[in-house]
């Protein structure tokens, strides 16, 4: 998952006046990676091999959606909420079960964990949006649990 590209801007004319580019950019990356984090967890939540798995995929998941709540909010409040598609690898997904799945989980949880922590840095650091901005240092604690939590799953499965 790419971090944020601060080069790109969003049209003038759609941004509300207490934002910048790293708003904008930040609440719809955030939004989009959550879709696709959501679908993982979501299917380990209840196929996962491994309890610990399953439990932490529901935590993740809970934490997740309680932040996409948050950020679509955000969105209709400035008036850019689209609807998302569903996730286009659903199928892979379908098709992965046991190991194959908890490894899928635990390997994109963890790249979707330090992105997402280094982008919320970014808005922190550059965004000018207060409940942006507040998103943002809300997920950095967030995402360091989740990574922490992976990673002492990652060594006891080992």
């Amino acid at each position: 998952m790419p971090v944020l590209d601060s080069g790109v801007t969003a049209r003038a004319d759609v941004r509300p006046a207490d934002t910048n580019d790293i708003d904008i950019h930040y609440v719809e990356m955030t939004r989009a990676t959550l879709h696709v984090a959501m679908a993982i967890s979501r299917a380990v939540s209840t196929r996962g091999s491994r309890p610990e798995i399953r439990t932490l995929a529901r935590e993740v998941l809970a934490a997740q959606t309680t932040q996409l709540n948050e950020i679509t909010s955000c969105l209709r409040e400035w008036e850019l909420a689209a609807p998302l598609g569903p996730y286009p690898d659903a199928i892979e997904l379908r098709d992965l079960e046991g190991d194959k799945l908890d490894a899928t989980f635990i390997e994109h949880l963890t790249t979707y964990a330090e992105t997402s922590k280094e982008n919320a840095r970014l808005e922190v650091e550059r965004g000018e949006n207060r409940r942006a901005r507040r998103i943002a240092e809300t997920s950095i604690p967030a995402h360091c649990l989740q990574l922490a939590a992976v990673r002492r799953l990652a060594r006891a499965l080992r």
